[in-house]
């Protein structure tokens, strides 16, 4: 397919909910102050779960710094689990 400039470009599709790759915000948990993750105290963890149109909803997780006080959560890279953390399925 032509471009507005000429060239040849492949028609663009949307990857299946299944074959999505993780967004940008998913990310080893870090505390933004302090740059590290020593000090973090995770309050909770949501696993990755299934939606209803067949997508996966991405795991997130919500911690504070007990250097620095402040507090963050995000979407983590899918198998990430919390240090010292446990599911029994």
């Amino acid at each position: 397919m032509p471009s507005s400039n000429g060239a040849l470009t492949a028609p663009r599709t949307r990857p299946a909910p299944t074959q999505q790759s993780p967004t940008p915000q998913a990310r080893i948990p870090s505390c933004p102050q302090c740059g590290t993750d020593d000090f973090l105290i995770y309050s909770s963890y949501l696993p990755p779960a299934k939606v209803p149109d067949g997508g996966t909803e991405p795991a997130r997780t919500f911690y504070t710094c007990t250097r620095c006080g402040s507090a963050g959560g995000h979407e983590v890279p899918s198998g990430w689990r919390p240090p010292g953390w446990f599911y029994c399925t």
